[in-house]
């Protein structure tokens, strides 16, 4: 509760971000400035010309960090707090035990909340920081980022990066092993590379150092690697663990790990935590403690995690300053979607079930998925694997070995993988260890065998394998965070590089059978984050199809031309030509707006809050704060991009609001400024900065012949749910289609007489712009090869001829073929079949005669 809070308070900067931005991040270093500039503004490719950008929640991360450290000059919370300037009522919203008083019961218990409040923020005297990020959200990156950051700026060279087991080091030591992760993606700036002539600032000279190495340090940088296990001897020579002696006042010291010893020797020591809920743990958090009182100097302690909750005693995290959920992640395509298979209609019947009958059914249900999944993934290097999370380590042997042993199941004992855990830590026993560390390395590899997982958790951090599609849990879940880890061990995404040219075209979700005791799980997840599951009841009667090219129907290939130009969306506009005067005059009065009923207020900015059958309006009154808000919605609605995009706006939208949108609007008065959070004056002010804005980045250019062409058997396979049709004379395999209209012409074109070839999948797209829609993509329906000539073909059903952007279409069409006619030597038409026309004619025997029959 109070990182939500806080994490409010630091988003009024960010809010203003468009100031901070907009003067070159000002408050920052002029190295700080270089790492900014070239992480979110230069473009960047890695191999195979693979675009790389950087992710929203990553650049937010750091831009948070960065801001508490160099601009707000904070470390810790305590510190955060005091500049932001928390009052009573604010401090009360922060404490779980206050949040219900009215205002005149907060005051009488003021002393007693101030108190509370200290308590909070003193509850760690380690400066520290916490980044709390969604499953498969990058935050692996983020450290990296931060590492580069600080290094460069000389505020720590000395990093101990610790996590909680061997399988999560082992995906570490992947990325950070002889600086793998800096080489591969473009984090350290070029001149800070290959520099040799200022050796304090060539990144080349960090050194990573795996557990306890022998390897002597020599860098000017080291990153230690280790898990939690390494850094303190379980068994001392007394033979007790460390933890009892610790708390017989024996010193930690004494049993310290030797590469704590060698951590110590170092100025400015950073700590970064990987899945820092476990960091509370009395061994955890006494290594830590350890090092912050030992070594020659302290800097800070980076927390990062999927999880904003301790998991010893499931207390939220006290210092977090950033928050990315999962729905977030969701709604990015950052992270698989997440589909709930539930049995609505069995659901009476399946609870009256024994145990056993429950555990049977579901299993079966997880296979037939599983068998789906392979179909819809066959075009694709994914190999879907299933996860069977069971009760005890004898129900997990038995199902892994009923599985082997089902006749009517084609699984091998190489296919079925049974990994024994600790029941009450998670940990994977010893026996299993080294098993589970290589399938974690090498289940995502094409050549894996494993299809199915059996284990009584595996809830632990560093199984998050990006193959696993279905979950299926056989035992009830005993907590909300039990499921936010079985939901986090199947979500980060196959092919996280989505709708990429180079990468394969994949709806990606992650299934879950439904236990019969998870439903006021998933039930609460959703009213806690807002989560839009996708609920199933039952499998879906028709499996995704693959469309791909078949190689035995290349006779029906078809070529087409690149053409370059077409009207094209320029972001880095001008925005000096926003032209206010032109913009819609509505002059509309403050008080014409009613902001006291919770009920029919709508708002797009501030909140609503619900206590009861009390609901209460929270707007947001400080006008810089709300103007900030809207301009970033201005840029982000319309994809603009600058240097000085978003401060141009912000004047042109003081002069909209005062000169345009009201009469009598007063900047400086609270009740004014509410006005300014309704749903429909937000809709209003991004109405008419989005047709201006539309009007000045539409730049026309020519069409003009390309030295290429490109052929459609060159499409990469894509997958549809959506009812497809079987072609004749197509090159490919079977084609989708979104209308009967459009089903019934594929079956005319391959039986009309003068048919070569078609395609319903169209290899190219013509940008154009409408007044009214704004920037837009002109994909034809098809293309056709008849007699020698190829079509550009639109077919439209009942009342669609006379939607607003069909002449648009046509028009760009007719101009494209103007140039293709020129630049090539075959002829190209246009034709446009309207459903009444395509039933008036289509019993004429040939292509030609219904092509000049509906013209």
């Amino acid at each position: 509760m109070f990182s939500r809070k806080l994490l409010e308070r630091i988003e009024d900067w960010r809010g203003n971000t468009t100031r901070w931005e907009e003067t070159n991040y000002k408050g920052t270093t002029p190295i700080t400035k270089r790492l900014l500039q070239y992480w979110f503004y230069e473009e960047h490719f890695l191999e195979q010309d693979l675009l790389f950008k950087y992710w929203d929640c990553q650049r937010e991360a750091m831009e948070v960090l960065i801001y508490c450290y160099e601009v707000l000059k904070v470390r810790t919370i305590r510190e955060l707090a005091s500049k932001l300037d928390f009052q009573l009522i604010e401090q009360a919203a922060l404490l779980e035990e206050f949040q219900h008083y009215s205002a005149p019961e907060l005051l009488e218990r003021q002393n007693q909340i101030k108190e509370a409040f200290v308590g909070y923020l003193t509850k760690s005297s380690i400066p520290k920081l916490a980044f709390n990020m969604a499953t498969g959200s990058g935050k692996t990156m983020v450290m990296a980022m931060a590492i580069a950051w600080m290094y460069l700026n000389n505020y720590s060279r000395t990093f101990l990066m610790i996590c909680p087991n061997t399988i999560v080091l082992d995906r570490l030591a992947l990325a950070f092993e002889n600086l793998a992760i800096f080489k591969q993606f473009p984090i350290v700036p070029p001149e800070y590379w290959a520099n040799d002539k200022v050796y304090d600032f060539n990144f080349k000279n960090v050194q990573t150092v795996k557990q306890n190495e022998g390897s002597t340090e020599f860098g000017t940088g080291v990153i230690f690697l280790t898990n939690i296990q390494q850094l303190y001897d379980k068994e001392t020579p007394r033979g007790r663990n460390q933890l009892r002696l610790w708390l017989e006042n024996v010193r930690i010291g004494e049993f310290i790990n030797p590469l704590v010893n060698r951590v110590l020797r170092y100025d400015n020591v950073t700590v970064i935590n990987d899945e820092a809920h476990h960091s509370a743990a009395l061994e955890w958090s006494h290594v830590i403690q350890h090092v912050h009182d030992n070594a020659r100097s302290f800097h800070l302690q980076l927390d990062f995690s999927a999880t904003n909750k301790y998991y010893s005693d499931g207390s939220p995290f006290e210092h977090i300053v950033y928050e990315y959920g999962l729905k977030q992640a969701i709604d990015a395509g950052i992270v698989k979607d997440i589909q709930i298979q539930t049995y609505a209609d069995m659901q009476d019947k399946i609870v009256l079930w024994s145990d056993e009958r429950q555990k049977q059914f579901l299993i079966e249900e997880g296979l037939k998925k599983l068998e789906e999944l392979k179909q819809t993934y066959a075009d694709t290097p994914a190999r879907p694997v299933l996860f069977i999370l069971t009760s005890t380590t004898d129900e997990a042997n038995e199902i892994g070995k009923a599985i082997i042993e089902d006749l009517n199941n084609p699984y091998t004992a190489e296919q079925v993988l049974v990994i024994h855990t600790n029941m009450r830590t998670g940990e994977i026993l010893k026996d299993n260890l080294e098993t589970a560390r290589r399938v974690a390395r090498e289940i995502d590899e094409p050549g894996s065998k494993i299809e199915v997982i059996v284990s009584v958790l595996m809830l632990q951090e560093g199984w998050d394998v990006k193959s696993v599609y279905c979950i299926v849990p056989l035992r009830a879940a005993g907590s909300q965070i039990m499921v936010e880890q079985i939901i986090g061990r199947g979500l980060r995404r196959r092919f996280p590089h989505k709708n990429r040219d180079d990468e394969y075209e994949v709806e990606e979700k992650l299934w879950i059978i439904e236990h019969p005791n998870f439903k006021r799980f998933w039930e609460a997840e959703k009213k806690r984050h807002g989560y839009d599951f996708h609920i199933d009841s039952g499998r879906p009667e028709k499996p995704v199809e693959t469309i791909k090219v078949d190689e035995s129907k290349l006779e029906y290939d078809i070529e087409v031309p690149v053409l370059s130009g077409g009207t094209y969306q320029t972001r880095a506009i001008d925005a000096t030509l926003i032209n206010v005067d032109a913009m819609p005059t509505k002059k509309f009065y403050v008080a014409a707006f009613d902001v006291s009923d919770p009920q029919r207020v709508h708002k797009r900015l501030g909140e609503r809050e619900a206590e009861g059958e009390r609901v209460e309006l929270v707007f947001y009154t400080f006008y810089n704060f709300v103007k900030a808000k809207l301009v970033n919605m201005i840029v982000e609605d319309n994809k603009l991009v600058g240097t000085d995009v978003k401060a141009v706006i912000d004047r042109k939208l003081d002069e909209y609001i005062a000169g345009k949108l009201f009469c009598d609007f007063d900047r400086d008065n609270p009740e004014h400024v509410k006005r300014l959070n309704l749903a429909p004056i937000v809709d209003e002010i991004l109405t008419a900065f989005r047709d201006q804005i539309r009007k000045i980045a539409a730049t026309v250019r020519d069409f003009e012949p390309s030295l290429r062409a490109v052929k459609v058997s060159e499409t990469k396979p894509k997958q549809t749910s959506k009812d497809t049709y079987v072609p004749k004379r197509s090159v490919f395999n079977q084609v989708d289609y979104d209308s009967e209209l459009e089903h019934e012409f594929m079956e005319k074109l391959d039986t009309w007489e003068g048919v070569e070839a078609w395609s319903r999948v169209v290899p190219f797209k013509v940008p154009y712009y409408d007044e009214e829609y704004g920037f837009h993509y002109y994909i034809p329906d098809f293309i056709v090869k008849a007699d020698g000539q190829y079509y550009l073909v639109e077919t439209k059903g009942k009342g669609f001829a006379k939607q607003k952007d069909v002449e648009s279409k046509r028009d760009v069409a007719e101009e494209w073929i103007a140039k293709a006619n020129e630049s090539t030597e075959v002829t190209w038409a246009y034709l446009f079949v309207l459903d009444e026309k395509f039933n008036q004619y289509k019993g004429l025997g040939s292509f030609d005669a219904f092509a000049k029959a509906v013209e």
